[in-house]
């Protein structure tokens, strides 16, 4: 028996504040691309989007997922995902600046990274999304 595929309706934080997942672009996926017309298109509908009271969702597209193996295999959506998780360090840095340290470092365990711990004296950020296999063979 072949594998199933399933279709999923996420939001992007369902997706990123994941627990369990963590995601890797494959080698044999393009680089990350966008220039700033295209973040600033994405920026744009997001933000007519609140503006105009069109929804409280916004569709950004779907994101294919190999969820067979850890990392995650991101198969399509990674710009919108990269460029979503650079907002996220925007925020994350504008509300260390203002002093908003537990908001901050909420957004940066949820969206962006968590701690691993290598010893007791030691700790590494593992990211939630890590762009061009850098974690595949």
């Amino acid at each position: 028996m072949g594998n199933k595929i399933e279709s999923h309706t996420k939001s992007i934080g369902e997706v990123l504040a994941s627990t369990n997942s963590l995601f890797a672009v494959p080698s044999y996926q393009r680089d990350y691309s966008w220039e700033r017309e295209q973040v600033q298109q994405l920026w744009k509908d997001i933000i007519d989007n609140i503006k105009n009271h069109r929804s409280e969702e916004y569709f950004m597209g779907a994101i294919v997922i190999n969820n067979s193996q850890q990392p995650e295999e991101l198969i399509d959506g990674q710009q919108r995902l990269a460029t979503i998780s650079l907002l996220m360090c925007v925020i994350r840095d504008i509300s260390k600046k203002y002093g908003k340290d537990k908001y901050s470092q909420k957004i940066s365990d949820l969206y962006l990274g968590s701690s691993k711990f290598i010893t007791m004296e030691k700790e590494e950020i593992e990211p939630k999304l890590t762009l061009n296999g850098e974690h595949l063979n």
